[in-house]
């Protein structure tokens, strides 16, 4: 909506090691200085029952059989995260250098699962360092 601020909503359909459906909230305000461009915001992640179940969720069998998660756990759709992102892009010509570190905080369900409080962290860091190169296709 500015020269200054974006916003983004994703929607995603899993196809390998899950089926379901995410979804992502991002904000961003950045700024370009030169060939840098530098953003920061928050993020919301959402996850419907099948993703949150895969990622999060605790069969019987698997209480059962795990020496450390003793209670099954089945979550529900909805907030996967909340956080926080910053980056920044260096670009010249098609190429550009992305770093970036984000963090999460798991909640709703996905902190609620055992494997998460009894074993896991619901905070998380990710580290982002990439290059991209952009090109056109067709004309």
């Amino acid at each position: 909506p500015r020269d200054w601020f974006r916003t983004r909503i994703e929607l995603r359909k899993g196809f390998g090691g899950h089926t379901g459906w995410v979804g992502m909230l991002a904000a961003d305000v950045f700024r370009t200085a030169g060939p840098f461009t530098f953003v920061a915001g928050p993020r919301l992640g959402l996850g419907d029952q099948t993703y949150m179940n895969k990622y999060f969720g605790i069969s019987p069998a698997e209480a059962a059989g795990s020496a450390v998660v003793s209670t099954a756990f089945s979550p529900k759709a909805g907030i996967r995260y909340y956080g926080v992102a910053t980056g920044v892009n260096h670009k010249h010509g098609n190429w550009q250098e992305v770093a970036g570190v984000t963090w999460r905080r798991l909640a709703g369900d996905a902190a609620k699962s055992p494997a998460v409080s009894q074993i896991g962290e619901a905070n998380q860091v990710i580290i982002t360092l990439g290059i991209m190169y952009t090109f056109s296709v067709g004309g």
